[in-house]
């Protein structure tokens, strides 16, 4: 942690010029690194946030978000949301050169800003939503592999505890090949075609089944019920959780390592290609198909919108591959902020990244990290709900909350009133949701872990 930029904050917002940020984007790093900054097109990065963005989670917001909150407040959040996402990572990519250097991550950006509050604050945080989800992530590929199998071999039992192991270990041979995210450009985009394959997919055979009225809950032809369903708690702490969901759709509290990576300028870059790049394209698939699947099945959606899609057998088996093979790439984005922070740490930057001894720490280190996301995965095997935890406790504070909080404090001064204005109630309210949000997420693994034996097979 550099205590120099931590202890100089204060003096870094006085001089802190943004007209100079802008034309001027500075080349030092916040702290060292042994992984590569400062050489991917604004195009790769954008793969790399595409591909993080639309994971195979995309596939449960049906039920996650629209069963829980109807058509009226679903596709107005959804929208709302949206703008409001594009807004905080315009103001976060503008801060990345803040202190005269690039940030290169999350952390180092609130520790300039805010000292070691920020810092530690940021630090806990985004590896609680990096863990978070990298655990639904693992229970999900494993849910697809079953799938998998249990469309064409029905009668012959494997646990979905024994497919999260096998998932473990397919996305851990990948973690010990790929050290970093600038090597992982060219899997990023071909993660972008997988995302493709499972969306046409799941949207195609949706579209069929809705205009037949199919019922995926009677397997039948039959009506179809948008009402939010439950007693009043349940639509009340459900409508709540789906807010933490909402926020983990639009989650890029990685986008400071990711930005890291782009070439210089990087803030003008990020900004006019990278971001419009991600919202234009990588927000269609989650927004398609979180529409679509409501309308074709209603409130009776399945948790993971492939369990409803009727047929064919041979589409959905292609689907459930495309989705596992997918997340195999989105774990890695998702766990590069832990693999750097390990690999600086413990990592010889003069040795090169393929020496014996960096290729052995990060065989090491990224197996212990795997068998600990294997096994919490294992253990409590529902993913919908790592989904809401990790935006209520996580996206919402960092990607909303303290992104605000920090153009407050950087751009204050300088910004109209009304702004400021602006800034400072959506930076309240949205504190608020977060504290509603986290109440009603923590309350669905309570719920489940009663309901459900430690490695259910679900």
């Amino acid at each position: 942690m550099p205590q120099t930029d931590m202890n100089d904050s204060a003096h870094s917002a006085k001089h802190f010029d943004p007209e100079a940020n802008r034309k001027h984007e500075p080349e030092p790093v916040s702290t060292a690194t042994v992984h590569t900054v400062g050489q991917d097109s604004p195009w790769e990065v954008g793969a790399h946030m595409i591909a993080a963005l639309d994971n195979a989670f995309i596939l449960g917001y049906p039920y996650l978000i629209m069963a829980f909150l109807g058509w009226g407040a679903g596709s107005t959040l959804f929208i709302l949301f949206g703008f409001l996402s594009f807004y905080c990572n315009c103001c976060l990519c503008r801060l990345h050169g803040y202190g005269g250097h690039r940030n290169i991550r999350f952390r180092d950006l609130a520790g300039n800003v805010f000292g070691k509050f920020g810092y530690y604050l940021t630090f806990t945080l985004q590896w609680l939503n990096l863990l978070c989800a990298n655990v639904g992530l693992v229970v999900l590929c494993g849910q697809s592999l079953k799938g998998v199998f249990e469309l064409y071999d029905p009668e012959k039992y494997f646990s979905l505890a024994e497919w999260i192991v096998v998932a473990g270990a397919v996305i851990g041979l990948f973690a010990i090949s790929v050290p970093n995210l600038h090597l992982l450009r060219v899997w990023s985009s071909l993660s972008c075609l997988l995302v493709l394959i499972f969306s046409i997919i799941a949207i195609a055979i949706s579209c069929h089944d809705g205009r037949n009225n199919y019922n995926a809950e009677t397997m039948e032809t039959g009506p179809k019920d948008y009402g939010v369903v439950g007693t009043s708690a349940d639509k009340a702490f459900n409508a709540l959780g789906s807010l933490g969901t909402m926020a983990f759709a639009y989650n890029t509290v990685i986008l400071p390592e990711i930005q890291a990576t782009v070439r210089a300028p990087a803030a003008r870059n990020m900004i006019t290609k990278t971001l419009p790049m991600m919202y234009l394209i990588g927000t269609l698939p989650f927004l398609l198909i979180s529409f679509i699947g409501y309308w074709a099945y209603g409130n009776g959606v399945g948790y993971n919108i492939l369990y409803s899609n009727s047929g064919p057998t041979w589409a959905i088996a292609l689907a459930y591959v495309a989705a596992a093979a997918q997340i195999v790439v989105s774990f890695h984005i998702y766990a590069c902020p832990i693999y750097e922070t390990m690999d600086t740490a413990w990592g010889r930057k003069q040795e090169g990244t393929w020496s014996i001894f960096n290729f052995s720490e990060r065989f090491i280190t990224r197996v212990i990290y795997l068998v600990l996301t294997t096994f919490v995965a294992a253990l409590l095997p529902f993913f919908g709900d790592f989904i809401a935890l990790t935006g209520s406790l996580s996206a919402l504070p960092l990607d909303f909350v303290l992104v605000l909080a920090m153009t407050l404090k950087v751009y204050g001064k300088s910004s109209p009133m009304w702004l400021n204005i602006i800034n400072g109630t959506l930076c309240v309210l949205l504190f608020f949701v977060t504290c509603v949000s986290s109440i009603s997420s923590v309350r669905y693994i309570v719920v489940d872990s009663v309901n459900y034996h430690v490695f259910a097979n679900l």
